[in-house]
Formats: structure tokens, C-alpha cells, sequence
């Protein structure tokens, strides 16, 4: 999911959609950006990363845009929240 958004392969509100509607991510957390962003935050996303990194390699590393949302203090993918 991050990594799609990174790449610029979808945008938040499309992988949301996506996840909702594509692979069955429950509907009651809104999609795993919101989710994150609600629950979870990106800095403790971030954190997990290092750790996952660390225990199997260079594949669970974190993207270089959450280590930048978390260096600039942003706590959201989406520009417009409004709709959400």
C-alpha cells in the first residue's frame, strides 16, 4: 500500500477503494490509510518498519515517504479529509 502510494501508482483515496472493495479490508476501519492514520499513526508504522527491517531484511524496510511524512510531522495521506 505504501509502497503503491511511493511510486505514485494510486492515490490514497484509490487504494482505499481498492482495499475496501478489491481484496475485502473491513469496511468498518475505513481502508488501512485511514486506519493508520486513526489507530495507529505513522510514526508507530514507521517504528514497526525498523523493527520488521532489522528481523528480515532489507524487503520490510520503510518507504522513503513515511520517513518523511514522520521527519516533516505529517499524519495524513490524503489532502482533502473532508469526503472521508
Amino acid at each position: 500500500t505504501m509502497r503503491c502510494l511511493e511510486d505514485g501508482i494510486a492515490s490514497p483515496e484509490d487504494i482505499e477503494k481498492a482495499c475496501l472493495h478489491g481484496i475485502n479490508w473491513p469496511l468498518a476501519t475505513d481502508g488501512p490509510l485511514h486506519y493508520i492514520q486513526k489507530k495507529f499513526s505513522v510514526q508507530r508504522l514507521l517504528d514497526r518498519a525498523i523493527v520488521l527491517e532489522a528481523s528480515y531484511g532489507e524487503r520490510f524496510s520503510a518507504p522513503d515517504l513515511l520517513i518523511d511524512m514522520v521527519q516533516n510531522g505529517e499524519t495524513t495521506f490524503f489532502e482533502n479529509t473532508e469526503d472521508w
